[in-house]
């Protein structure tokens, strides 16, 4: 898509920043973006602001470095800021990680790390290129319980800690991972997500580490390559989240030889799609006249990441409709509704901290009562507004 539709039907600044995203990739040339400078009415700030929304600030920061004199000042100061505490944020997370992941070693518990720094070392060649907040570590479900009390040894607070005290064997049925964090010495916040399995029970794609990763994939032996790094992230970005982000795409462009396999095909191919569209990378080719199903999924998606304004968090629906919608056969579909069903009805963490109820299953009927009210309320809400 050229860089000129993009603003005429969108917006100049996500235009600006898409094609900050091709020069960082070179497909695009240095040249191009002074020209699109010096032609345009940009509002800096909203370009900050969209950066921030698609979580690729410390990559903008690094393609506008070298022409700090035609960004407008204020705003330059703003991704010179950030970046300069992301970069002292990132580093002390690194080390906490390894202090974290050093310790669970020496009582026999192996890791190993899950995109953030590893990933961005790995495809960035600099991990404070790659934004991010969450400092992510793959083990086994077998090591969840010394996990836990390890980390609540180190000062941290387990996220959900209700649900796995009291009904620990739904937790590991509806969970992918631990959560905990605590208060730096320095100030922020250290958030770790222990990942137990790779992803959640209410997708279509529901495939384990060892599958997808081999036997072995938390052998001290074992160095992930670029196939590994890539079916990780096809999971991450696309099967659960849709490339909700400009980052989440502009990760996926660095893997452009890798074969995912038949499972991940799909998620694969939409992701070239998308990556052709914004990032000027080789479009793929695909029986565009006989896949509806995925020429609607990437129209909508490329409609929404240029047109997307906030942050926003995971959206449950939107994911089920996309599924649904991506899904190329009936069976798929039907088993998108019934996964779904299967996660509004099933307790999570706030139905169980906001009551306690003796046994697990009762509290199947106070989530039916909390939805419908929150329908109700919801609905009323539309009615007084219209």
């Amino acid at each position: 898509m050229e860089i000129k539709i993009i603003k005429e039907r969108y917006n100049t600044e996500i235009a600006f920043l898409v094609l900050c995203c091709r020069v960082f990739l070179k497909t695009a040339d240095k040249e191009v973006l002074v020209s699109f400078i010096a032609d345009s009415r940009i509002n800096w700030k909203k370009v900050y602001d969209l950066s921030t929304v698609h979580r690729i600030r410390p990559l903008v920061f690094n393609v506008l470095f070298p022409v700090k004199e035609l960004v407008e000042e204020e705003t330059f100061i703003l991704f010179r800021s950030f970046c300069m505490n992301f970069s002292s944020r990132i580093f002390s997370r690194k080390v906490e990680c390894d202090r974290i992941t050093n310790i669970l070693r020496q009582q026999g518990i192996h890791t190993h790390p899950y995109k953030g720094f590893d990933l961005a070392a790995f495809i960035y060649k600099d991990i404070s290129l790659r934004e991010c907040a969450d400092i992510d570590v793959i083990i086994a479900e077998k090591d969840i319980i010394p996990v836990v009390d390890i980390l609540k040894n180190e000062g941290y607070e387990m996220g959900n800690k209700d649900f796995y005290n009291r009904f620990p064997k739904q937790y590991y049925q509806q969970h992918k991972d631990v959560c905990f964090d605590k208060k730096g010495a320095f100030g922020g916040t250290f958030n770790f997500e222990f990942h137990f399995r790779l992803s959640k029970y209410s997708m279509n794609t529901n495939v384990l580490f060892s599958q997808l990763l081999g036997d072995d994939y938390l052998s001290p032996e074992r160095e992930y390559d670029y196939k590994d790094y890539y079916k990780l992230l096809l999971i991450n970005n696309g099967v659960s989240d849709y490339y909700p982000t400009l980052r989440s795409l502009l990760d996926l462009t660095f893997f452009n030889a890798e074969e995912p396999g038949p499972e991940l095909e799909r998620f694969d191919l939409l992701g070239r799609i998308l990556s052709g569209h914004l990032f000027n990378t080789p479009f793929p080719l695909y029986d565009a006249a006989n896949d509806q199903s995925l020429n609607y999924t990437s129209r909508f998606l490329l409609n929404e990441l240029l047109g997307k304004q906030k942050t926003k968090k995971a959206d449950f629906l939107r994911n089920v409709y996309l599924d649904f919608r991506f899904s190329n056969n009936m069976r798929l579909k039907l088993t998108t509704l019934l996964l779904a069903l299967r996660f509004l009805i099933a307790p999570n963490g706030n139905d169980i901290s906001g009551m306690r109820l003796p046994f697990y299953f009762l509290y199947y009927f106070t989530k039916v009562f909390r939805l419908t009210t929150r329908l109700l309320i919801r609905f009323a809400g539309i009615e007084g507004n219209n």
